[in-house]
């Protein structure tokens, strides 16, 4: 998407994700009652993996971000199958809030660097704040241990292991939230440390 960093924030974090997963728990009870859940489940585990495994590869940092959030999207999808709003509409705002500011902070230091491209992109003394926001709303979206984040995945993990759908998409759940860490741990360590 070729569109300023503020437009690409409220698109990714809100908008984009909002009004689809609104729709789909506007209609979970269509979708309980045909015995569709499974199928959704399914496509959110792929979603995850294949958003996860794309957004590691990338080196652009507004592409990362975007495949990111279609990571975020499918397990959101595959919270909804596990029909239980509450984990659902607590990753939904969790979800909005931190891409939100980690698209700000990348717009300051994309600005500043001149560049998208995260392999020239370095450590900046006079982005110190930007850096630090983000960093903490990265690893938050990642999940690492003593954030939001993590106690969001750690009931995410618990629904899941008690819920019974295929093993295949749970081999793809888990598969998106490794490359969550790692596509996280590559924009914190291209935009802030790396020289």
């Amino acid at each position: 998407m070729e569109a300023p960093v503020p437009a690409s924030s409220l698109i990714h974090s809100a908008t984009l994700v909002s009004a689809g997963i609104y729709l789909i728990l506007k209609f979970n009870i269509l979708f309980i009652n045909t015995g569709l859940l499974n199928l959704i489940f399914g496509i959110g585990s792929i979603t995850a993996c294949y958003g996860g495994l794309t957004a590691a590869s990338q080196s652009d940092m507004k592409k990362l971000l975007a495949y990111s959030t279609i990571s975020h999207c499918g397990f959101i999808f595959a919270s909804i199958a596990l029909n239980n709003f509450l984990v659902t509409i607590v990753y939904l705002f969790l979800h909005g809030l931190f891409k939100a500011m980690t698209f700000f902070c990348a717009g300051s230091i994309i600005k500043v660097n001149n560049t998208q491209e995260t392999r020239f992109m370095g450590m900046l003394k006079n982005q110190l704040i930007h850096s630090i926001t983000l960093i903490i709303s990265t690893i938050n979206l990642a999940g690492l241990p003593f954030t939001f984040g993590y106690m969001y995945k750690l009931l995410f993990l618990n629904f899941l292991i008690i819920s019974y759908f295929n093993i295949i998409s749970y081999g793809f759940l888990i598969t998106g939230m490794l490359c969550s860490v790692v596509y996280s741990f590559k924009i914190i360590y291209y935009s802030c440390f790396d020289f």
